[in-house]
């Protein structure tokens, strides 16, 4: 091959890599803690409501929690709940309402641990403690909205 074939076929190579790296691909969706006090009232009906903080692209948002639940409910608690919310690619996906993926929320070793899931897709991992008294076997959700 001469030398002028040789440069042709590196340029071609070169501009053949640059235009795969600059293809839009899947995304990763970025990650986010979050952190949340709720407080819980009920008997048979639950209410609950609180605050919290989600902290996402370098960033604080303040939130509002608030939930109601039906069954059999007997609670006078505070809940304290850290996490990681997965598949958040814009904050305004974050806020909407969010339903147990699994059985609801259990108790493990005096603790609570969760898993939430909203309708665009996002997850919520959570776990924390209660503080006070609570018996609930109830289908749980709860209602994110900005603060």
């Amino acid at each position: 091959m001469s030398k002028i074939t040789n440069l042709i076929a590196v340029i071609a190579a070169v501009i053949a890599l640059g235009s795969i790296s600059a293809m839009p691909g899947n995304a990763k969706a970025e990650d986010a803690r979050i952190d949340m006090q709720i407080g819980k009232v009920g008997f048979i009906i639950g209410v609950s409501g609180g605050r919290g903080t989600v902290y996402f692209d370098g960033h604080a948002y303040p939130i509002r929690v608030g939930g109601v639940s039906l069954g059999a409910t007997f609670a006078m608690s505070s809940i304290d709940l850290t996490g990681t919310v997965y598949n958040l690619n814009r904050i305004e996906d974050l806020y909407g309402n969010y339903t147990a993926t699994s059985a609801g929320l259990a108790v493990v070793a005096g603790g609570k641990t969760g898993s939430l899931t909203n309708a665009r897709g996002i997850r919520m991992e959570l776990r924390g403690r209660t503080i006070g008294l609570e018996f609930s076997l109830d289908l749980s959700g709860i209602n994110i909205r900005p603060r």
